[in-house]
């Protein structure tokens, strides 16, 4: 280190070789008493802590009225400039020469310096170059170590190299009792060895801690010799990491928190990586470097009775966060994407449920294998309902990639890539569009199961499948193809259609009691600014919430009965004031016929006539369909009105009755 010692604030009275005193006082470094102000570099016993031979110190001083000057101690690369002052103000003159004066005399210590390193260097190659190969050292032995990893043995001392640039500098020298000294003179400062092959992996401050780390790992690492220098040789190796020691005074973790390189500390206080080493085996060193994952994670039994984490979620009970695969089902033009649009939007902009459930907002990718225009205008329309004027959290392809192909999923992947997107959500629309393989057959299955998983893993993601059911009556309640697809699924929705609502009806739910079915239907909204080639504009549905409409069988009742009044809305309605309007006794008077036409014999025809118009008119009242318009003074409904049939019109192929002679006529009308 280099130090400026200014000491005008409490010594401007004292005399220079005070203030000289002083400085060495404070630096820790014992002042010569013969100390000669010649100019020339001189050498001096400096550290207190070394034998009378160690001379590490050096100083050098210009005389004059005010030296000036400099000292320091190579062992502890220790530089400090001294400058004395009078209480008289000095010069321009003055303070130029004394400036003169320090940097002849750093210039004259550094000389020096170089001079000393050079010549100690020279001596340490000379050295090594008589020194054997080690096969066996007490030190060895004491530190367990399984070779001397290129250090050489002189005498009784073992010899391990330091080196700066590829060239030996210094060399530390280990006795019989494990004692350390280093070549007096020679350079520290970022010198190192390496210990194993190829490019670095680790840092360690001593040799016996190193070699400990390389017959761990079996990865290279570089020996720094004390834990100061592990900062000169920081910007050297970026890329290692360092294992620290864990010595008492807390020198170890304070160095390497010092570097800005990555560290381990050994979790033992007092310790360094040898210690570990010999104290519990090199197995365990490795688990505190590199920590072992077990080829097959297995839980005790302690382990289960605990507490687990709180399961997250996209759309909480339907759509698991994290890495997890789905699917929603259902026969071909069901609204299956009707379905997946509303959810997948409902996640890109954070809206606070989905069908009463909490979503938690979060990045979609949308690989959209079919219709991809027709999706255009739902998300457009979607957007501008839920009042969305941004949507950024919100990707879609606009074409298929075979998911289970090399190519396809290089594709996927690299697209994301180049648009910086991190999904929470992939949805797959659909299966079949998206899988190279057969569906029906299990080891293809698997394959894209695997894919799919590959892509879950990389982003943590939940992947969504959109998919099919077959198209035999038997096989409408379920997914096509393989079975390994069910069974490899968390969670899982089919969507069917009764009458004009859609139900979401969960199937499967890993490790939790099925959710409650949801039901929605479409409401049509033109889109503002859409228009089609004739000017007109374009209108797209979107889906918002509906009531159970009850069972199949009785959906298929009421849409029956709703074409029954159609029919005769038909023959008999009129138009007011925006309604149609029918009369009772039309009604009544068809029914009366239909009955006896189907069944001439029927004891009671009229009876039978009002019970079959009551039970075909009820569940519409009920429904909002149709609704009383006049009644009589004592409640007797005298006519009916509705506005909802207008649509069903179109849907008659086979009348009920045998009025047919007006029907199409009017029908074409309505």
């Amino acid at each position: 280190m280099k130090l400026n010692i200014d000491t005008r604030e409490t010594l401007d009275r004292a005399d220079p070789m005070t203030q000289i005193r002083k400085a060495f006082d404070d630096s820790g470094i014992i002042m010569p008493s013969d100390l000669v102000m010649d100019g020339r570099v001189h050498r001096f016993h400096a550290n207190p802590g070394k034998d009378r031979t160690n001379q590490s110190g050096w100083y050098v001083f210009f005389d004059g009225d005010y030296p000036a000057g400099a000292f320091g101690d190579y062992s502890r690369d220790i530089s400090i400039k001294v400058s004395t002052h009078g209480t008289v103000p000095l010069t321009a003159a003055e303070l130029q020469e004394r400036e003169e004066n320090i940097r002849r005399a750093r210039e004259l210590a550094e000389a020096e310096r170089k001079k000393i390193a050079e010549k100690a260097a020279r001596e340490c190659r000379e050295q090594w170059e008589k020194a054997l190969p080690c096969s066996e050292h007490p030190y060895l032995t004491k530190k367990h170590l399984a070779q001397a990893y290129g250090a050489r043995i002189l005498g009784n001392s073992l010899l391990i190299p330091m080196y700066v640039n590829g060239q030996m500098v210094n060399m530390q020298s280990i006795d019989a009792s494990g004692e350390k000294r280093y070549r007096k003179g020679a350079i520290t400062k970022a010198a190192m060895m390496q210990i194993g092959e190829g490019k670095p992996a680790f840092m360690a401050e001593g040799f016996a801690t190193a070699a400990s780390v390389h017959e761990a790992t079996g990865a290279a690492c570089l020996v720094a010799f004390s834990a100061g220098n592990l900062r000169n040789l920081a910007p050297l190796y970026p890329d290692v990491t360092i294992i620290a020691d864990n010595d008492e005074s807390g020198t170890g973790e304070r160095e390497a928190q010092a570097t800005g390189l990555p560290y381990i500390l050994i979790p033992e206080k007092g310790m360094d990586a040898n210690d570990y080493a010999t104290k519990y085996g090199n197995k365990a060193l490795l688990d505190v470097i590199v920590p072992r994952e077990p080829a097959l994670r297995l839980f005790s039994g302690q382990e289960l009775l605990n507490v687990p984490a709180p399961k997250s979620w996209i759309i909480k009970g339907w759509l698991p966060k994290g890495p997890a695969f789905c699917m929603t089902f259902g026969p071909s033009g069901n609204g299956k994407t009707f379905v997946v649009v509303d959810r997948m939007l409902s996640i890109a902009t954070g809206q606070a449920t989905w069908c009463g459930a909490k979503v938690n907002q979060g990045n979609v990718l949308y690989l959209c294998g079919e219709g991809s225009i027709d999706v255009r205008a739902r998300v457009a329309v979607w957007c501008q309902e839920h009042r969305i004027a941004h949507l950024e959290h919100f990707y879609m392809s606009e074409e298929a990639a075979h998911i289970d192909s090399a190519d396809g999923m290089a594709r996927i992947l690299q697209s994301l890539e180049f648009y910086d997107f991190r999904p929470d959500l992939i949805v797959v629309d659909t299966l079949n569009r998206f899988m190279e393989g057969d569906e029906n057959d299990t080891q293809n299955a698997g394959a894209f199961i695997a894919a799919c998983a590959e892509l879950q893993n990389r982003y943590g993601a939940c992947l969504l499948l959109v998919h099919h059911t077959g198209l035999a009556d038997d096989a409408q309640k379920r997914a096509r193809g393989s079975s390994a697809f069910r069974g490899a699924l968390d969670m899982q929705d089919m969507v069917t259609k009764l009458g004009d609502v859609f139900c979401i009806q969960q199937t499967k739910n890993k490790g939790g009691r099925e959710m409650q079915p949801v039901f929605l239907q479409l409401e049509d909204h033109e889109i503002e600014g859409w228009m089609d080639e004739d000017g007109e504009q374009i209108t797209c549905a979107i889906l918002v919430q509906s009531e159970d409409p009850g069972t199949e069988e009785a959906v298929q009742i009421r849409d029956k009965n709703k074409s029954k009044m159609v029919e005769l809305f038909c023959l008999f309605g009129s138009e007011h004031d925006g309604y149609l309007i029918i009369k009772r006794d039309h009604l009544k008077k068809a029914f009366l016929e239909e009955v006896m036409e189907r069944n001439p014999d029927v004891k009671n025809p009229s009876q039978t006539a009002d019970m079959n118009l009551k039970r075909t008119i009820d569940p519409l009242l009920d429904d909002g369909s149709l609704s009383p318009f006049e009644k009589e003074v004592n409640g007797r409904v005298i006519s009916y009105k509705t506005t909802g049939f207008k649509d069903f019109g179109d849907g008659i192929e086979e009348p009920f009755f045998s009025y047919n002679m007006r029907r199409k006529k009017v029908c074409n009308n309505l």
